[in-house]
């Protein structure tokens, strides 16, 4: 179940004010006044959270969330700024990365109410720290639904004492329910006003601390840079390991040159801070794209000295070298960068380190590669990036400014079941190295599973080694493990993706459904069903060629003009016609298509795999099945076609398709996960190519005979 912790104020003088002024402001809210520190939803709560304790908070002033030009936020919610050093490390909302550390005053969708109550607390002073009970710690709090939340609200409000006297106190009335919903909003902000006046009173006593450039109401408008894609802001706990581990490699820890090319809101910052003394930070910089989370970041350290730079960090140029460079970059995949750019971003990675770098790299691919010239000499970097470069073709660059332009230190991958984000599927990597030239003889370790400081399995490997590999395993199978290699997929067969739609749930019906309509069967193809509807991993063939289950499916698949289709098949017409009502064109792949419902051409394959999945009772992740029907198959399968020699030796000797199958399996089994690109939750892939490049150990001196063979 979803939950957040929370620091409440609960003091006794500052505590029963702020609950009371909630209570008039927003009558229907029972929440007790608190800041919100973190969101856990598919994270676990970190064993020591919630036993960090708080001496204080610093209550800065008021503020508003939903004003702003494009905000998306329905309520307007007026609230009180905060800040507290004590919960630095510990902030965390990976789904709010600008949200700031706030006291909820209210939240409602009276826009008029909350602008007038914003204006009467900015007319009062704030800016004053609260020492805090002694022991004062977080609290969890379970994320109720809305029944849950419907039946809490039904039972009797009860008022803490606190509340109660100074309602009284305030009004000369006895507090309840019934009595504030009484109220017009007017005698709410009348009562507000009261509220306020006495707690600036009560409070005038307590320390006055400075506070930080806010933002200016309304100045900013939708974001129009990389928060809609890519931001996965990294944990406390994961971001402090990080830095405690390249600390051990910092030359001089005394006189720290801090940097992070895509500072977020400054999680690697905080976590610096907590390893070391201030005084031993000598700069720090961070860089962002984007205004908001610049704007966020500046807030948050506006008294610890760190400078946040709005700007494509991957075209600044001269900026002050940095001996520590701690990030986390985007990871959007190379579909995702504009064409343009990206060239620009590859020619420009190429030439600086002389080495080629592929067009399919990921952004982040060009903020690690790039980073080097930001580098002191002897600099240690660390960076959280997916580990998926180790084996794919594009991390080949990566692969190699590792082990040919810097002292490669530590690789260490994390475990696929154990989740390090909470907004991503991601698999990542913690990648550590030194700025200095490898002159021979350098090993560094590789480890998994577990943590930077206690893997499940490390091993040192010969950087020398590794420069050769094609693809980085860990374990690291020695080149001596594929001697017996015989041949691969690849020898045997062509391997391509199943048939993408555009729009699986209206190209893909049930055969009766289809005939129900009165669609022709000229238009059908039988398709495979999702593996899951799959009872085992052969798919029999009925006499018409259809696979042999309980729900037949067949793919709509017609290439005729639509005048064609208007005139001679009218009931195919009136279907094509309502997928163009419910906004199919709108789709980007069938927006391109002429006519748009023409289908991809496939013939059906003898054998497909399944393109990704988890390993469940002994059964492999990744799964081939044979295909004895004239079935097609959408693009979770790939689909393997024997190449020519192979099948014309199963047209004379059909028998052979067992064999085939066999050997296949046993390659799930044996040889396949060398070629998976693992995700996070268990989930493995692979791709076309890599499918291809999978040993078969076990195959027959016949089909040897018709392989076009690439041995090592």
């Amino acid at each position: 179940m979803p939950s957040v912790s929370v620091l409440y104020i609960s003091d006794d003088v500052v505590g029963p004010h702020l609950e009371l002024l909630r209570n008039i402001c927003e009558p229907d809210s029972r929440s007790k006044p608190h800041v919100t520190v973190r969101y856990f939803n598919k994270l676990s709560v970190p064993s020591d959270h919630l036993q960090k304790t708080v001496g204080h908070i610093d209550i800065l002033e008021p503020d508003s969330f939903g004003f702003d030009v494009g905000d998306s936020q329905e309520n307007r919610t007026i609230y009180l700024r905060c800040r507290s050093d004590d919960l630095l490390s510990l902030e965390h909302k990976p789904y709010f990365p600008t949200s700031e550390l706030h006291i909820t005053v209210y939240d409602g969708s009276d826009e008029s109410f909350a602008k007038s109550l914003l204006k009467l607390l900015e007319g009062f002073r704030w800016g004053f720290r609260l020492l805090l009970p002694v022991g004062s710690s977080l609290s969890e709090i379970k994320l109720r639904n809305k029944a849950k939340k419907k039946e809490a609200d039904s039972i009797a409000r009860v008022y803490a004492a606190p509340v109660q006297r100074l309602f009284a106190m305030l009004t000369g009335d006895e507090i309840s329910n019934s009595r504030i919903k009484s109220f017009s909003a007017q005698e709410r902000l009348a009562l507000a006003f009261k509220i306020c006046t006495h707690l600036s009173e009560s409070t005038r006593a307590f320390q006055q601390v400075q506070t930080s450039p806010r933002r200016p109401h309304g100045q900013f408008g939708p974001e129009p840079s990389r928060d809609s894609h890519a931001i996965h802001l990294t944990p406390p706990e994961l971001a402090e390991s990080i830095v405690r581990f390249s600390m051990q490699f910092v030359k001089d820890r005394r006189h720290v040159d801090f940097g992070d090319p895509a500072v977020g809101t400054g999680a690697f910052f905080a976590a610096l801070l907590q390893v070391l003394p201030r005084k031993s930070i000598r700069s720090a910089i961070g860089i962002d794209v984007s205004r908001r989370q610049v704007q966020a970041a500046r807030w948050k350290w506006a008294n610890k000295d760190m400078e946040v730079i709005e700007g494509d960090y991957l075209h600044l140029e001269k900026l002050p070298l940095r001996n520590l460079i701690l990030a986390n970059p985007p990871y959007m995949r190379h579909q995702g960068i504009p064409a343009r750019y990206k060239e620009e971003l590859r020619q420009r990675a190429s030439t600086t380190l002389g080495m080629r770098v592929s067009g399919l790299s990921g952004q982040y691919v060009y903020f690690l590669l790039l980073s080097h010239a930001w580098m002191q000499p002897d600099a240690v970097a660390a960076w959280l990036i997916p580990s998926e470069f180790m084996r794919a073709s594009y991390g080949e660059s990566i692969r190699a400014y590792l082990t040919q332009k810097v002292n490669l230190i530590r690789v260490h991958q994390f475990d696929p079941g154990d989740r390090q984000f909470e907004n991503a599927e991601v698999l990542p990597s913690v990648v550590v190295f030194k700025n200095s030239v490898p002159v021979g003889g350098e090993t560094a370790v590789f480890s998994t599973g577990g943590s930077l400081q206690a893997p499940t399995f490390s091993e040192e490997v010969a950087v020398a080694a590794i420069a050769s590999d094609l693809k980085w395993m860990i374990p690291r199978k020695s080149p001596r493990d594929n001697l017996n290699r015989i041949a691969t997929i690849g020898d045997f067969f062509d391997v391509k993706r199943g048939i993408a739609t555009g729009a699986n749930s209206f190209f893909i019906i049930e055969r009766n459904e289809a005939k129900r309509l009165n669609i022709p069967e000229v238009f059908l193809r039988p398709i495979v069903p999702k593996i899951r509807n799959l009872t085992e991993n052969v798919i029999y063939a009925e006499a018409d060629g259809y696979p042999s289950v309980n729900e037949q499916l067949c793919l709509i698949d017609c290439s005729l003009p639509e005048a064609v289709v208007r005139e001679k098949f009218p009931c195919l017409m009136r279907y094509y016609e309502d997928g163009v009502a419910a906004g199919l064109l709108n789709r980007y792949m069938l927006s391109r298509r002429s006519p748009w419902y023409k289908q991809e051409q496939r013939s059906p394959a003898p054998f497909l795999c399944t393109y990704m999945g988890k390993s469940t009772s002994g059964r492999p992740a990744i799964r081939f099945v044979w295909n004895q029907s004239k079935a097609v198959a959408t693009n979770t399968y790939l689909m393997l076609y024997p190449k020519r020699k192979l099948a014309e030796l199963i047209a004379k000797d059909n028998s052979l398709l067992e064999q085939i199958f066999e050997a296949l399996n046993y390659a799930a089994t044996n040889t396949a996960a060398d070629f998976y690109r693992f995700h996070a939750g268990g989930l493995s892939k692979i791709e076309p190519r890599e499918l291809e490049q999978v040993v078969l150990p076990q195959v027959s001196k016949i089909m040897l005979d018709t392989a076009d063979i690439r041995l090592l």
